[in-house]
């Protein structure tokens, strides 16, 4: 029973993990972009 609640635990963290390295890596790329443009 521990051991499930743990493995939710991590796989919940490790997809909100993803989620803002997801949502960092877009801001990244419109930033780029947006450099790109204004050169």
């Amino acid at each position: 029973m521990c051991s499930i609640s743990f493995l939710v635990l991590i796989s919940i963290s490790f997809s909100t993990f993803l989620l803002s390295l997801n949502f960092m890596l877009n801001e990244y790329c419109v930033f780029l972009e947006w450099e790109v443009v204004s050169l």
